[in-house]
């Protein structure tokens, strides 16, 4: 429990009795606080008064029955690995961008797509995986030295949840990647619609990009 001591000077008891802020005040007094903090703006009323040695102020003790939030230390690496975990972070909405474009020239043209999309295509990937390898684990290794923290736990939680879907969404979109016959029979029969690897892929890619989102714009 906090216990705010206000000190009030040059004001005579009636005009304190008559001021706005008794009445918070008196709504702040509870009957839980000790003994010595039990006595208001009443008190300075005749009925009691303040403490000896106090006489020349009128003096008010309001109990603040607000939890006052704890303040938790983090070691040096937790703030290196959130160093690392933020920076590799901004690279991830470019990353998955490219990705996209890349795919859909593959997807849509087949072995007619530009060069630059097939050369690219691969490497995007093995970097999207890469990211998300760095940042599982210093996300993980942070979660782990923050968990007796309540401050933006729920914050944290929902964080971790989305960006651990995501993972597991990406390994199932390599998984499911065509190869280049399939894409050319799909072709072939003019089928150009989306294939279970494009929707595994754009919906990791959504869940990433609102878990990231939920962080920048959440504060606490």
């Amino acid at each position: 429990m906090n216990v705010l001591l206000l000190v009030v000077a040059g004001m005579t008891q009636a005009s304190i009795m008559n001021s706005p802020v008794i009445g918070l005040a008196q709504r702040a007094i509870t009957d839980s606080s000790p003994p010595s903090m039990r006595w208001s703006f009443e008190d300075l009323n005749g009925q009691a008064g303040p403490p000896t040695g106090w006489t020349d102020w009128n003096v008010l003790f309001i109990a603040d029955t607000t939890q006052a939030q704890e303040i938790f230390e983090y070691s040096d690496a937790y703030y290196k690995r959130l160093d690392i975990h933020r920076k590799a972070s901004y690279a991830m909405l470019p990353l998955f961008l490219l990705q996209y474009v890349a795919g859909e020239q593959l997807l849509t043209k087949g072995r007619f797509a530009p060069g630059w999309a097939k050369t690219a295509h691969p490497p995007l990937a093995y970097a999207v995986g890469g990211l998300f390898l760095v940042n599982t684990v210093t996300g993980a290794w942070n979660l782990a030295e923050s968990a007796r923290d309540p401050n933006g736990r729920t914050r944290r939680t929902l964080h971790t949840l989305m960006m651990f879907a995501a993972d597991v969404g990406f390994v199932f979109t390599g998984i499911l990647a065509p190869s280049t016959n399939s894409i050319e029979q799909r072709l072939a029969v003019g089928d150009t619609s989306w294939t279970p690897h494009k929707y595994v892929a754009v919906g990791s890619m959504g869940i990433a990009a609102a878990s990231w989102l939920l962080m920048v714009l959440w504060n606490g």
